[in-house]
């Protein structure tokens, strides 16, 4: 069987973390959450979240391979890929989060500020639906 090729998607808030692995074909497979818990330490965050993942990687019904992960989180700009300042994390002023991910993960890591990442995602919905109206297909079946 071949592998299915996965993304790591991961939501970074104050409160709660989301993530969830997504195919080419845009399904999401065994997305959850965790409490953030925002006064820890950044390093040990990262230490719980990877530990989370995996414990769900190991459930994924078939064969698959990580090819990337990408981050939403507050106050990260995608270049340098840190965390700067995030009001609701105590993490200090700058974090350079990719590299504490790249301690579990050797792959290509996306990270960009939260605001951007949904505008993005809004896009790429909005996109969809206008693509799926004009070919006859009912835009808001998968989204419902």
């Amino acid at each position: 069987m071949q592998d299915r090729y996965l993304v790591l998607g991961i939501d970074i808030g104050g409160t709660e973390t989301f993530f969830g692995f997504v195919d080419r074909e845009g399904t999401i497979f065994n997305a959850t959450s965790m409490p953030t818990q925002a006064d820890e330490a950044a390093q040990t965050f990262v230490s719980r979240l990877h530990q989370q993942i995996e414990e769900i990687r190991v459930s994924l019904s078939s064969p698959h391979r990580l090819c990337g992960i990408g981050i939403g989180a507050p106050n990260a700009p995608h270049d340098p890929g840190t965390i700067e300042k995030a009001v609701n994390l105590n993490w200090g002023d700058t974090v350079d989060f990719v590299t504490l991910i790249r301690k579990y993960y050797d792959l290509l890591i996306f990270i960009t500020n939260d605001a951007n990442e949904a505008a993005l995602i809004w896009n790429e919905l909005t996109l969809k639906k206008e693509s799926d109206h004009q070919h006859g297909r009912n835009p808001y079946e998968e989204l419902s």
